[in-house]
């Protein structure tokens, strides 16, 4: 082995654990809350993020006023999380995030397509 004199320190992780977040899912969408009061709103229909808000309660996203978020229409703002694939060719890159998507919310307590 090769003896480098400007080898560079290893990467140490954090000693202190990161705030985890509060995660609630229902059948219309996921709420994830930070013990510092930020918190996102995600809809499963459309995967869109309908909702940000700072620690102090402001809403940094906007969502228009005639958005249905039941379901029943696209929805008018957020951030769409997951565009439409059309292509067959990407089919396995959707399916392979909403499988990794799924197996975060099992690992932080939630429940996926049970």
């Amino acid at each position: 082995m090769v003896d480098r004199p400007h080898k560079p320190a290893a990467i140490h992780s954090p000693s202190t654990k990161l705030p985890q977040a509060a995660v609630a899912v229902d059948d219309a969408k996921v709420v994830a809350r930070l013990p510092s009061g930020e918190s996102v709103e995600v809809l499963l229909f459309g995967a869109s993020v309908v909702s940000w808000k700072s620690a102090a309660g402001a809403e940094n996203l906007w969502v228009s006023d005639a958005a249905k978020l039941d379901g029943s229409k696209p929805v008018r703002g957020g951030i769409p999380v997951v565009f439409p694939v059309r292509e067959l060719f990407f089919i396995f890159f959707w399916a392979r995030f909403c499988w990794l998507f799924c197996r975060s919310l099992r690992q932080l307590g939630g429940a996926c397509g049970d």
